[in-house]
């Protein structure tokens, strides 16, 4: 998807829909964060019984371990919709000002996934460095799609110009 945001309107409004959408991802992971640990396994089991016949049919795969790595890539999911969503802002803001604030980026996204974990502790439920690290990786995961997409957009747009010369 090549995006032709040149027009500066159409860069704000790319930077207000897709604030919003961060934000309402953002409040997504803390409102699941903010369940009771009863609850969220009871979620986290239904999925796993809907899934699991269908990604192991054959029964190979023990349903502790299915469900622990199911709940697992939901965050990294999860925190990947993030950094998409955060990385579409700040390539936005690229374009309109020619600052390039990747750190800042980063630095969103963990805060959230640190958020994420210390939220948790109010909730009877663990929170570690390494769930936060899970999820800082779906989140660079995300920030990595939009970086390659835009690289080959201006790459493709590139090519086209220098062949109509």
């Amino acid at each position: 998807m090549i995006i032709n945001l040149n027009n500066k309107n159409k860069l704000n409004l790319c930077i207000i829909v897709f604030t919003i959408t961060s934000i309402l991802i953002t409040s997504y992971i803390f409102y699941n964060s903010f369940q009771k640990a009863d609850d969220s396994n009871k979620r986290s089991d239904k999925i796993v019984e809907h899934i699991k016949p269908i990604v192991d049919p054959e029964e190979k795969i023990d349903k502790e371990d299915f469900t622990k790595y199911t709940r697992k890539a939901a965050h990294v999911i999860e925190f990947a919709m993030l950094g998409i969503s955060v990385g579409i802002v700040f390539v936005c803001i690229y374009i309109k000002t020619r600052r390039l604030y990747i750190s800042l980026a980063l630095l969103l996204v963990l805060f959230v996934g640190v958020v994420d974990e210390f939220i948790q502790n109010f909730n009877d439920r663990a929170s570690s460095v390494k769930d936060v690290l899970i999820d800082f990786s779906g989140s660079c995961g995300g920030l990595l799609i939009v970086a390659i997409i835009m690289i080959l957009s201006t790459h493709i747009k590139h090519r086209k110009m220098a062949n109509k010369l």
